[in-house]
């Protein structure tokens, strides 16, 4: 007689270090050699993929694991703050005003956190500093701080891993590896010397462009604050964060959907009716490139439209991050192994 089948082995749910060292590695190298190119083309292939991936893995995790009240609220803060920029944009307000408002309802949409942390008082105040820091910076500064949340939105990977993978044995490997990709190598491409290096073998092409990008100085300031635009350390900063978005992309579309997989309790299913995933991936594939074709022919307007889909996963990610520190909401976890 046959002896019972062996038990299937786990599904692997991250790459493996050598294919997430190698993709590092060749972000790193491409946004070091040609910066405009790699945040330009990027944006252009991946930039709306990206933001239905993320869209798509956000309601899967946490659609239903919050209250019909909280969702409410968000999805009514978040139209609002997607309008204001609209209307700023559109001309019917003054931009930094339409910003400043923007930010305070952004600020509000942290505190909606608070009623699932204030069990806890560490995670209550985190959520409350985070709230208080969109405040007082969309009062003070509310352009510097859109560029500091444009360039911290690349981290938001780090948190969906940690919350997905709490518990597990990938814990102890994300622990050291997450630092060295997202904050190690930004912080060595920011010192100028890779681009140095690659200067020296003639392979530093920062001005290279395509269709209707234009200039490398068009773009800096969206990830340098303006007070170091006019520095030597303005494109080694934009090199940087490039790279950020590079792996920011990658672990949205790549990483993140092997992450869904259905759970018991019937966690991860969206309220949202969402496509297959087969289909969603087509649908993706679609929307990427006609947005690829419409930023090679206006880049400008292009990137003006896409920053108002853009601000709706964006925005919405804040008060998820925070509402993940919720037991309430990390459970269940992937098994330990």
């Amino acid at each position: 007689m046959r002896t019972e089948a062996a038990a299937k082995p786990e599904p692997r749910l991250l790459p493996r270090a050598a294919s997430v060292a190698a993709f590092a590695l060749l972000a790193g190298l491409v946004a070091t050699a040609m910066p405009l190119v790699a945040y330009a083309g990027s944006l252009a292939l991946f930039g709306l993929p990206h933001v239905l991936a993320e869209l798509r893995y956000v309601d899967g995790r946490f659609g239903r694991r919050l209250p019909g009240s909280q969702v409410a609220a968000l999805v009514g803060l978040l139209g609002l703050a997607v309008g204001l920029r609209a209307v700023g944009l559109l001309g019917a307000m003054d931009v930094r005003d339409s910003y400043v408002a923007e930010l305070g309802v952004v600020a509000v949409m942290a505190f909606v956190a608070l009623p699932d942390l204030v069990a806890t008082p560490l995670r209550a105040v985190v959520a409350l500093l985070v709230g208080a820091s969109l405040a007082v910076g969309s009062w003070l500064a509310p352009l510097l701080t859109l560029v500091l949340l444009a360039v911290l939105h690349n981290l938001t990977p780090i948190g969906f891993l940690l919350e997905r993978t709490a518990g597990s044995r990938h814990q102890r490997t994300l622990a050291w590896s997450l630092p060295l990709l997202f904050l190690g190598v930004p912080l060595l491409l920011a010192t100028g010397w890779p681009s140095a290096w690659l200067a020296q073998l003639g392979l530093f092409a920062p001005d290279t462009t395509f269709g209707s990008v234009g200039a490398l100085a068009r773009h800096r300031g969206v990830f340098v604050p303006e007070p170091v635009l006019a520095t030597s350390w303005a494109t080694p900063l934009f090199t940087a964060v490039t790279y950020l978005q590079l792996m920011h992309y990658g672990a949205v579309l790549l990483v993140l959907p092997r992450l869904l997989a259905p759970t018991e309790g019937g966690m991860d299913r969206p309220r949202l009716p969402w496509p297959r995933a087969r289909v969603l991936g087509l649908v993706i594939l679609g929307v990427g490139l006609v947005a690829a074709v419409s930023f090679v022919q206006d880049f400008r307007g292009t990137r003006t439209a896409y920053g108002l889909i853009a601000a709706v996963h964006a925005w919405i990610e804040i008060p998820l991050l925070l509402l993940a520190l919720s037991p309430l909401l990390t459970r269940p976890r992937i098994a330990r192994t």
